[in-house]
């Protein structure tokens, strides 16, 4: 369901691996990163969480989007400088956890739960995502890199995560 998006990535990655001649158009992948961090803003502007243009094909247009952020990051230019900023770089490596726990935050914190709307709703839920996956960073993500357990210690601890966080999640969402 998702291919594109994969597809977009490995096409990226495969054309930086066997084409150095792209380190000469380092400005227009500068200029390209600009017009995509737009693109992408307004994206999620606009977007709904199920948009009938989204699901037909659209998002391979946002795969696309992604590439020339990244494309923009690997210029070495103004975009590559913005976003080396300290904070942008700690999001950044932080950003297996938000992402692992963005989309069930934004669950459980709803505007019905929270009686809240709008910038209201996502201040408290962009926060809420920053606590949780700060937390999960630090105290799952960090240790397990470190970590080089027996496989099957590794995959018993693997099954009770899962485990704990599918009983969690029917109990938040119950």
């Amino acid at each position: 369901m998702r291919a594109a998006e994969l597809a977009v990535g490995v096409l990226l990655a495969i054309a930086i691996r066997r084409w150095p001649a792209w380190r000469r158009y380092v400005r227009s992948f500068d200029m390209i990163g600009w017009g995509c961090l737009v693109g992408a803003i307004v994206l999620f502007a606009v977007a709904d969480y199920q948009p009938p243009w989204l699901l037909r094909g659209g998002f391979a247009l946002v795969a696309v989007v992604w590439a020339g952020l990244l494309l923009g990051a690997l210029s070495h230019s103004s975009f590559a400088a913005v976003f080396g900023w300290r904070p942008f770089v700690a999001v950044g490596r932080m950003s297996y956890s938000v992402y692992l726990v963005h989309w069930p935050v934004f669950l459980v914190l709803n505007a019905d739960r929270m009686g809240l709307h709008r910038w209201a709703l996502l201040g408290t839920r962009l926060v809420a995502v920053a606590v949780v996956a700060l937390v999960l960073h630090h105290f799952v993500e960090r240790p397990v890199r470190k970590w080089s357990p027996r496989p099957r210690v590794a995959v018993a601890s693997w099954l009770a995560g899962s485990a704990g966080v599918c009983v969690l999640a029917v109990l938040l969402l119950d």
